[in-house]
């Protein structure tokens, strides 16, 4: 076991949110694995402009903290970081301290905060102004050890993940924010449109997990009831095809429409019609769904394919056969895997399609906004798409083990640890 970035993916929360920008810089920006520091990016906090600005996150349980890692802005504003103290904690609203300290360097772009051997014990870590400005942060990371995790964890793909460009699970939507409260109960708040009002309410609760797509959300019970709320456009309130049966698994979407997955595999969607709210194969069997901005894909054990959804997003054109093994998106286009390592690829022809590679022998297939890159057993790559994207330049020769990707960008690694980037 080696040290990893504790935060990674963790309950982040700050003292409030700039909300006069139409990308809304939620907390947990700082700790999604992508240290962009650039804020149109959507990968920056943002606080108002107040007194005490404060940003923290909930490592989960007390740790061993041996370094803290700052990532500034790089757009702008980086001075707003001249002077920032930081905090660990195991209590949440920091009443003592196991560390404390007071900064006057600007992270340019990062800080690194060596703690003192043996480190540091804790489960809370903050960074605070101490005086009136606006905070903002590209990424946190709390380097540390947990005996439950390896060293070495793939977060490679910026896209291809969770299913989906636009899963998101507990986050908020473009306009309003929804959250469970400690019985299980539902808050939200932001654009009433959008679901920051009239949450749903239930005797019995039995909530489980909220989803959102960009104007509605949809929460899932136990029992595998679904129950919605925000546009009705984009299958919120009232959205006339919505599951009003039980037995639902999980639930995915593109920008306007969602798709739940039921115990026998069977698929029910609403929402955009031209965005995968309408034309969901039937029967049952299929395995997990898979989405891009306006298109859904599915699997069955058999490796066969399924998509529906706007066709000019891979929402017709699948490729026929059996035996694909796992499907990636990009916004705008699909690839899907074969076991014997053969690739094919649909949708928008700029943003995917072209240059596609031909033969067998890729292991894996990573993507940005508009491009892939594919990872041939030997540690080759191929990447086609957006060239501004990563869709070109990828580095030659062979003995890559790894590739890591954020919006715009790929980095691929080598086993003697050496890195190449390429990219915008």
């Amino acid at each position: 076991v080696g040290d990893i970035n504790l935060a990674f993916g963790k309950h982040a929360t700050q003292s409030s949110i700039y909300l006069y920008h139409s990308i809304i810089p939620v907390a947990g920006y700082a700790v999604d694995g992508n240290t962009d520091g650039y804020f149109l990016n959507k990968s920056t906090t943002h606080t108002k402009y107040e007194y005490g600005a404060w940003w923290q996150v909930d490592l989960g349980s007390q740790k061993k903290i041996n370094k803290i890692i700052i990532y500034n802005r790089t757009d702008c504003c980086a001075a707003r970081l001249a002077h920032y103290q930081v905090s660990i904690s195991n209590e949440a609203d920091f009443s003592t301290h196991t560390y404390q300290q007071d900064f006057h360097v600007t992270p340019n772009p990062k800080k690194t905060i060596e703690l003192d051997a043996p480190g540091k014990q804790g489960r809370y870590v903050k960074i605070q102004l101490p005086t009136w400005s606006y905070l903002s942060l590209a990424e946190v990371q709390v380097i540390g050890s947990d005996p439950l995790h390896f060293a070495e964890v793939d977060y490679s793909s910026a896209q291809s993940d969770f299913g989906g460009v636009n899963n998101a699970p507990n986050y908020a939507n473009k306009t309003a924010f929804a959250a469970f409260k400690d019985d299980k109960s539902i808050m939200a708040w932001g654009s009433v449109t959008s679901g920051g009002k009239k949450v749903p309410t239930a005797i019995d609760l039995g909530y489980t997990k909220i989803y959102s797509n960009e104007y509605a959300f949809a929460v899932l019970k136990t029992n595998g009831l679904i129950t919605t709320w925000g546009d009705l456009k984009h299958g919120g309130k009232k959205a006339p095809n919505a599951p009003t049966d039980s037995g639902y698994t999980n639930i995915y979407s593109t920008t306007s429409a969602f798709a739940a997955l039921a115990r026998d595999g069977s698929i029910k969607v609403w929402g955009n019609a031209h965005s995968g709210g309408k034309g969901a194969p039937s029967g049952s069997g299929y395995t997990k769904i898979y989405s891009n901005r306006k298109a859904f894909a599915t699997l069955k054990p058999n490796g066969s394919i399924k998509a529906w959804g706007h066709p000019y997003f891979g929402g017709i054109n699948a490729p026929a056969g059996r035996g694909y093994t796992k499907i990636y998106s990009t916004a705008n286009a699909f690839a899907a895997l074969k076991a014997n390592g053969s690739i094919k690829v649909w949708g928008n022809p700029k943003y995917g399609i072209k240059k596609a590679p031909t033969g067998k022998g890729y292991t894996n297939i990573y993507s940005t906004t508009d491009a892939f890159a594919a990872l041939k057993a030997d540690g080759s790559i191929k990447a086609w798409g957006n060239p501004d994207s990563g869709g070109a330049d990828a580095p030659a020769g062979k003995g890559y083990t790894k590739i890591y990707s954020n919006s715009y960008a790929f980095a691929a690694l080598k086993a003697d640890g050496s890195i190449k980037a390429w990219g915008d």
